[in-house]
């Protein structure tokens, strides 16, 4: 993994926690990597397109067979969702108990 791509994933799950978290028990929650890929495309871009703007980058999360868009400036790196989910699985385990989802006791 190129040193750009690392940090551009670190700041995407620092900035944006709570889908950060929801694609973390995406992970935890499927087996096979084209499953999850398919599974946060539908959570971040259900109708094809969504867009951030974090750290003077523009992420772009396209349809699944255009994957996802990092513009730095006058760069851009492209990922397919299935290497972004294999890049965040090389920096973060979706089973730590800091990607558990909270459950409500009822007393």
């Amino acid at each position: 993994m190129l040193i750009v791509e690392k940090s551009l994933l670190k700041s995407y799950a620092e900035t944006f926690t709570e889908d950060f978290l929801m694609i973390m028990r995406i992970c935890r929650s499927k087996n096979a990597n084209k499953e999850r890929a398919a599974a946060i495309q539908k959570l971040i871009a259900p109708n094809g397109y969504y867009g951030y703007y974090i750290n003077e980058t523009y992420i772009t999360f396209h349809s699944l067979a255009n994957g996802i868009d990092f513009d730095l400036g006058n760069k851009r790196i492209r990922m397919t969702y299935k290497a972004f989910v294999k890049e965040l699985l090389k920096l973060y385990n979706p089973f730590s108990i800091e990607f558990v989802q909270k459950q409500r006791i009822c007393l």
